[in-house]
């Protein structure tokens, strides 16, 4: 119901790499996101959120990483040495977020220090292997993800990123 396509569309003109997968039922962001993984062809597979919040300029920074260490699960921290935030988020919406986090460190990953920042990538047979294995279609999945690939053995990577609040 928001402008989420307009903007895929807007921003894939003249970037064959990038694609809009339309899901015709909205079964929430987790679910979206399995399904684009489902169709993914490439090398390396990323998803961002919408509002672009991390800019798309951060994949060249974060495929070069994962190429070079040979990296299968990279995750855009806010809060790894390195990140930079430009524009905070409001700040219930924030502490929410570490409230979230604590509790997944605690119960889930403790290694991992950002759970919500909304850009990651992954080795194509990484994110094929992990998202068949997804089950939460909410805005928790990538949380699940995480806690896949940690239980399975798979490296994570907390790569810093730029960072700035968009929207309300």
């Amino acid at each position: 119901t928001d402008d989420t396509a307009a903007t895929v569309q807007a921003f894939a003109k003249g970037r064959a790499w990038v694609r809009l997968i339309d899901q015709p039922l909205n079964r929430g962001k987790g679910a979206a996101i399995r399904h684009g993984v489902a169709a993914a062809r490439g090398r390396y597979v990323f998803f961002m959120d919408a509002d672009l919040s991390v800019p798309p300029e951060e994949i060249a920074g974060a495929l070069e990483a994962m190429s070079r260490n040979g990296h299968p699960f990279l995750i855009g921290s806010r809060k790894v040495p390195g990140a930079q935030i430009e524009r905070r988020q409001p700040r219930l919406r924030e502490s929410m977020g570490r409230v979230f986090t604590c509790l997944a460190r605690v119960v889930l990953v403790p290694q991992v220090v950002d759970f919500t920042c909304g850009f990651k990538g992954f080795r194509s047979d990484t994110a094929r292997l992990l998202f068949r294995l997804q089950r939460l279609d909410d805005w928790a999945f990538d949380a699940e993800i995480i806690y896949l690939a940690w239980r399975l053995g798979v490296p994570l990577y907390q790569h810093p990123v730029r960072w700035r609040h968009e929207g309300n």
